[in-house]
Parts: structure tokens; sequence; C-alpha cells
């Protein structure tokens, strides 16, 4: 048996030709989570109800947010994720505290739901299933499940095939564009009359396909999937470019595209181009379908291209089409190049093409270095300094999110070094030229990528994703391991 090919090696670009060491990265990215953790513990001692933070200000303090800030979620999928990096069960403990924290909003009417709900339960059952109790593990999956409800129920429209950002569904919805000021990068979104969709709204899918997959409401992943297509139909352009907002017509018109974070309609705002590269690769991870990947590849390659244009390294300014030159109207997005670093990992996995894996290095080459490294910066509380809300209104801050997806591609490189099983046991079977026999309807796996977390099946003829607590070859209870199709 033969383990097929994920994809063709594609020809390296121009701009993947400066590979960071992979010792010295590896040293520094160790030195960077060290850090983390002091930075993570501080975090974690927040009480009360405006605990939760987004942006620190420009002196690199944290400022307050409430429980509905659509962050609310990030600090404990940090927290899960260095539980995971550590294995000391002080970080399993802050997971708890920060995850239970944000419960309620798996009932709100938010378009930030995955973020809120997902990047905490989801990240919990993650990272840390091995430390979760059966009985916190049901209700960590009935969480997601609810929210996913609440999330389908508020924003999915069935004809437009996508989930409303900023105003809920159930608000009526404008067939007509009465003025042109509403297309305008200033223009409030909330309670807006249109059915708008931003393109941060693919890292929100994440949400319903893995509880589509997961046992919940089976129509949910492919709503995630209409939405992907919907999305990728209208916002992203033949370039690999992307639109940050659409709005449609009840009949799934497009009435007009608009710019709320980037500098205008027709320029790429380059946390939202981050976006749909995580977004699509996301897809892919769960879907399996090949057109996600292509997306995938598309948007980061545009990603790639425009920083080399514009930047003297790896790190993305906040709009891709506007002159640089120091002025706080164009700060830089540290979290845009962190949310890329984080995907090309998940890509190189994917593909094995080069290029990927040169590019995570590069950006993470950079982030663990001042002046983007907040270690450099004496008295900032977040881990990366340099993020940024929006063109032309925030300057150079920390973010909780940049921080997020750091934290995540800086583990996800280290996971690269975790020898793939090619002997021995794994999940209390043994392991011939890297296959197993289950035994039962999934037949014979191939476990060569069990390190990264993916089998594959042969009888199924597909691939498999794994929890984490089940990729090493020292997994001996056979009746415990849980996966999801990718």
């Amino acid at each position: 048996m033969k383990l097929p090919p994920l994809i063709a090696l594609l020809t390296l670009l121009g701009w993947a030709t400066l590979p960071v060491s992979a010792q010295t990265l590896t040293e520094k990215i160790t030195t960077a989570l060290e850090f983390s953790k002091l930075q993570l513990d501080d975090l974690a001692q927040r009480s009360g109800s405006s605990r939760f933070v987004s942006y620190t200000d420009t002196s690199g303090i944290w400022q307050n947010q409430s429980i509905s800030n659509w962050c609310s979620g990030f600090p404990a999928g940090l927290m899960w994720m260095m539980y995971d990096y550590t294995g000391e069960n002080v970080w399993a403990t802050y997971g708890r505290d920060w995850t239970n924290a944000v419960s309620a909003r798996a009932t709100a009417s938010d378009n930030d739901t995955g973020f809120q709900i997902y990047c905490a339960y989801g990240y919990g059952l993650r990272h840390a299933s091995d430390t979760l109790s059966p009985a916190e593990i049901s209700v960590y999956t009935a969480k997601l499940n609810q929210a996913a409800d609440s999330f389908a129920n508020q924003r999915y429209h069935p004809t437009i095939e996508s989930y409303r950002a900023w105003t809920n569904r159930r608000t009526s919805i404008s067939t007509a564009v009465s003025s042109p000021s509403i297309t305008a990068s200033t223009n409030t979104p909330y309670n807006n009359p249109y059915f708008e969709v931003n393109i941060d709204m693919m890292m929100n899918m994440e949400l319903p396909v893995y509880v589509g997959l997961n046992g919940g409401n089976s129509d949910y992943d492919d709503f995630a999937i209409n939405h992907a297509d919907a999305t990728f139909l209208n916002q992203v352009r033949p370039d690999g470019s992307t639109f940050h907002v659409v709005a449609y017509d009840e009949s799934a018109n497009v009435l007009y595209k608009r710019t709320h974070q980037g500098a205008d309609t027709d320029t790429t705002w380059s946390r939202g181009q981050a976006w749909a590269v995580y977004g699509y690769t996301m897809m892919y991870r769960y879907t399996n379908e090949s057109r996600m990947l292509d997306r995938a590849v598309a948007c980061f390659d545009y990603f790639m291209a425009a920083v080399a244009n514009q930047s003297d390294d790896f790190v993305a300014y906040s709009d891709f089409d506007r002159a640089v030159g120091g002025s706080t109207n164009h700060p830089r997005d540290t979290s845009a190049s962190a949310i890329v670093a984080s995907a090309a990992i998940e890509l190189y996995e994917f593909t094995q093409d080069e290029k990927f894996l040169t590019a995570a290095e590069n950006i993470l080459g950079d982030l663990t270095s001042p002046p983007y490294l907040a270690s450099a910066s004496p008295g900032f509380e977040s881990i990366l300094t340099k993020g940024s809300e929006k063109y032309d209104n925030k300057a150079e801050e920390g973010t909780i999110f940049g921080d997020f997806y750091f934290v995540e591609a800086m583990l996800r490189y280290l996971a690269l070094d975790t020898e793939p099983v090619d002997d021995g046991f794994w999940g209390g079977h043994p392991v011939v030229d890297g296959w197993v026999d289950t035994g039962d309807y999934l037949g014979w796996l191939n476990v060569e990528f069990a390190a990264f977390g993916f089998l594959y099946s042969e009888t199924l003829g597909t691939w498999i994703y794994l929890l984490e607590e089940t990729y090493t070859a020292s997994q001996t209870d056979t009746g415990g391991w849980t996966y999801l199709y990718k």
C-alpha cells in the first residue's frame, strides 16, 4: 500500500529565497514561547467583567473589554495552547477559568461566535482533552453545538447561503442602495439595512463545520461550505486579493462592495487577506475539497507577493495598496503575518511544498525578533507589538488575536520536528511499514503523518484528522482515540 500524494509540488516563488536557519529559528521560538508564558501568566490574573482584551494602548497596556468583545475567546485558547506546550496543570486551570467566562456567548447574537466560543471550547478539546474529564468534554461539546445553533439561527440566510456580519439576520434587508455614503469606509456597519458579509467571517466558519462533522446538526458543514463558496465568488478577486465587505439583497444579488478596515473599496486590507488564507486552509482541513486548497494557495500567494512588494521584511502593513512611510495612518499589522504563518505551516503539511514552510520560517524569524517581539519593549503586556485595528485609525499596538495566531504558529512549527511514526505501535496496534490494521471499518490506516494529526484510511479513501492526544505512538487506549474526517 502506498500513501497517495496530497498535491503536486509547485514552483517556488521569488519571495521564498531567504530561508531562516531551522536550528536558529527553533531556538528563537523556544525563547519567544518562554516570554509568551510570562505575558500570558500576567494576562491570566485579570478578573472581573472587564477582564477581556483586544488591543493595548500605544504604551502596551491592555485596554479593558467586556465579554461581548469579539476577542473574548482568545485568552482561553491561548491558555489551552500553553497547557499543550508545557503540560503544566496551571495552564489548564487558567484555560477552564477563561473558557467558562465566555459561556454566555454561545447564545448571543454575534457574528464572531466562532472566535468567542470555538477559540475557547474548541481549543480546549483540541489541546487539552487529556486533562478534561468525560463530563467536561461532554459540556464543551454541548456548548459548541449550542453556539453553532445560535450562529445559524441568527445569521445564516438560506437564499444568500452566507452568514451575515454585524447586523442580525432577522433585521430586514434593504434591496437598493439609497445613498453612496453607505459604501464609505467610515460607515458604521451595526444595524446596517443591508446583508453584509465581511471576509473575517471565513474564520468563524470553523464553528459550524466542526460541529456539523462531529455529531451536531449535519447541515452546518454544508452551511460553512456554502458560505466559503459565496465568499470566494464575490469577495476574492481574480489575482487572489480580497474585498473586505460585500452586500447582498434577499435574492443574493450583490448590491455593492466596500471596506471597513482597509484604505478603500478596491484596496486590500492585509488582515482581511490573512483571514482568507487561514479560512480556506481551515476549510480544506475539514472538507478535503480541492477547491478550498486552491483558494487558500491563491490568497496566500497574493499575500506573500504583496508583502515582498511593500515591506523590507515579512511583516505586513495594514493596507497592501497604500504607500508606506512611517505615518500612523498606515501602521504595520503583525497579526496579519502571524495568521498567515500559522496557515502556511498547515499548507506545508498538506502539500509538502517548501514555499509554504519557507514563508512561515521567514515570518516567524521576524516576529521572534525586535522590534516585533515585545520582550524588547519594556512595559508591553502583549507578546507582539506593532499590530493594528485598521488603516487610518489605530497606531501600532499589541493585539490579543495577533498573540493567539503567533503562539499557534510557533507550536505548529515545533510540531514539524516530531518524528513520524514508522515502527512500533500506534493506538495499541503494531505499525508495519507505516500502516496499522485497526480491525474495524476504518481498515488499514497510514500513520506516517500521525505526529501532525493526520491519518489516511485505505478503506475509506479519505484523510482523518485526529485530536491531539492521539498523535503519538505511546497511545495505547485502543477504544479512546477520537477523529473526524478532514
